[in-house]
């Protein structure tokens, strides 16, 4: 019995292979029902069920081998290489954000304490908040900012070169994370203004001018105008003169 199968084996690989479609097709047919006739058939996963497809089968803007490339990694459970490169790209700009508005929130609240207790200032509005600027802050921190944007930005060229044309991302830049931060660090400003307002001694926690440390945001500048921040710079008004003005219409206006 072996040596019967053997040989028929060796026979069927000594055939010589076909010529024309209409070969190909009955070779083809041949070798289906031979493996039919023996059960390898039999034990298909999802045989009787109706055929799932997936959605993006039919998508005109992902090339068809890179849908099979794709299924063929997710079901061995992998993932695309472009997807590991996407955790890690969304993992960095989300510290680096984190850590600008970390760092923005600290400063705005040592210098709208240096100076006025915190129940003065939680009448300030979100919109007040968010207008404020500090160019010595990111003048003084631009070189850290930039450093880590551009980590965050290599990671995005790295995933621009392995993701689909229609997924990738653009470049980042300064000045609008810079903007986003200003607004998204407002209510947290406001919530920390609150939270020290409530605790007790609350009014005590203010930050006391220190010598020797000057900044356009401390009240250690005396009366020199270039040394305060009681200026204008373009159409914004920096923090003290702006909260100085609120406090002097909020006394009027009682």
């Amino acid at each position: 019995m072996e040596e019967a199968s053997d040989r028929s084996q060796i026979s069927h690989r000594m055939q010589p292979n076909p010529v024309s479609i209409k070969a190909w097709a009955s070779l083809t047919e041949e070798r289906h029902e031979r493996a039919r006739s023996k059960g390898q058939f039999d034990n298909l996963r999802g045989r009787g069920k109706p055929f799932v497809r997936d959605a993006n089968e039919a998508n005109p803007f992902i090339p068809t081998e890179e849908f099979l490339m794709n299924r063929i990694i997710q079901r061995n459970g992998a993932a695309p290489p472009w997807i590991e490169i996407q955790q890690e790209m969304d993992a960095s700009l989300s510290a680096f954000r984190r850590s600008l508005q970390a760092s923005w929130v600290r400063r705005v609240i040592r210098a709208l304490t240096v100076d006025r207790p915190p129940s003065a200032l939680v009448g300030l509005s979100e919109a007040a908040i968010a207008s404020i600027r500090d160019p010595e802050w990111e003048s003084r921190e631009v070189m850290y900012h930039e450093y880590a944007l551009n980590e965050v930005n290599s990671l995005i060229r790295k995933y621009n070169n392995a993701a689909p044309y229609t997924v990738r991302k653009p470049y980042l830049q300064l000045r609008p994370e810079l903007d986003g931060c200003f607004e998204l660090a407002a209510p947290r400003i406001m919530e920390e203004l609150a939270a020290r307002a409530r605790e007790p001694g609350g009014d005590n926690l203010a930050h006391s001018p220190c010598p020797g440390q000057p900044s356009s945001l401390s009240a250690c500048g005396g009366s020199d105008p270039h040394n305060q921040v009681g200026q204008r710079i373009g159409h914004e008004w920096s923090l003290v003169e702006m909260v100085r003005r609120w406090l002097l219409y909020s006394s009027v206006k009682v």
